[in-house]
């Protein structure tokens, strides 16, 4: 019975090792006194258009006729030829960061933000039309997560906005998921740059990478439990053997008493 004690205490130890504490589970702990405090929202960066992107641009005015030919059948265009080719939607901003409209020809675009892109097309529209209003959208909004997640996935964004914390709750978090360094890889004025957010401290809320940006790449990285468990797979089984051997020692014990 001794020896058997012994092996139960042994088993236990092994399995808090390969536990994964409670802490580390939970987002935002750090700071928490701070919770009633309110803050300003001061990590919103107005998207600005880039290379490759693609924009769609709905024009409008007091003479709908007038408007029509601008709008292009709302900016379809081929996809290279062929019976099987397939129909591109928006304006593909060229490396120069241009476009080219019809009617009014090359169009630079790049680094404006929408309302600026908005109000410049507006601008070159009105010696064509009475009281033009400009839409602006970009059409191929993404970004892509891949990693220690529920969900490798790419992500299409409607309404050109979206966090840090509402894509990890789309791909999914795992409890084997590095919580404290989130890796984000931007493209952004012909630059590759690279950033990461902790999702442990609240200070999240106030990082230019909380809010993601087209195109954006977000890498989260395993923890040390998952390689641990992945390189000594006898780990994982250690909680349920010492259960069984837990109760098998109690059910010999009430039997023999």
């Amino acid at each position: 019975m001794r020896k058997i004690h012994v092996l139960i205490c042994l088993l236990i130890g092994l399995q808090f090792t390969s536990c994964i504490p409670y802490e580390r589970l939970i987002n935002f702990r750090e700071d928490q006194e701070k919770f009633a405090v309110p803050e300003d929202i001061a990590s919103l960066n107005e998207v600005t258009i880039q290379p490759n992107d693609r924009i769609q641009i709905q024009v409008s005015s007091l003479n709908s006729d007038a408007a029509e030919p601008f709008n292009d059948d709302l900016n379809v265009q081929g996809g290279g030829g062929g019976p099987n080719q397939q129909l591109l939607v928006g304006y593909l901003v060229d490396p120069d960061g241009y476009i080219s409209y019809p009617r009014l020809g090359k169009i630079k675009m790049g680094g404006l933000t929408r309302f600026e892109a908005k109000e410049k097309m507006e601008e070159l529209l009105e010696p064509y039309l009475q009281a033009p209003i400009v839409k602006i959208g970009i059409v191929n909004f993404r970004v892509t997560i891949f990693g220690e997640v529920g969900n490798s996935a790419v992500i299409n964004v409607d309404n050109e906005r979206i966090s840090i914390v509402e894509a990890m709750a789309q791909a999914g978090l795992t409890p084997y998921s590095e919580r404290g360094e989130i890796w984000i890889i931007r493209e952004q004025d012909g630059k590759r740059v690279f950033g990461s957010v902790n999702l442990y401290s609240r200070d999240v809320f106030n990082s230019p990478y909380f809010y993601l940006k087209q195109n954006d790449v977000v890498y989260v990285q395993p923890t040390r439990d998952k390689v641990t468990s992945i390189r000594q797979p006898f780990l994982a089984v250690i909680p349920w053997v010492t259960s069984v051997i837990s109760l098998g020692t109690l059910i010999y014990t009430v039997i023999n008493n």
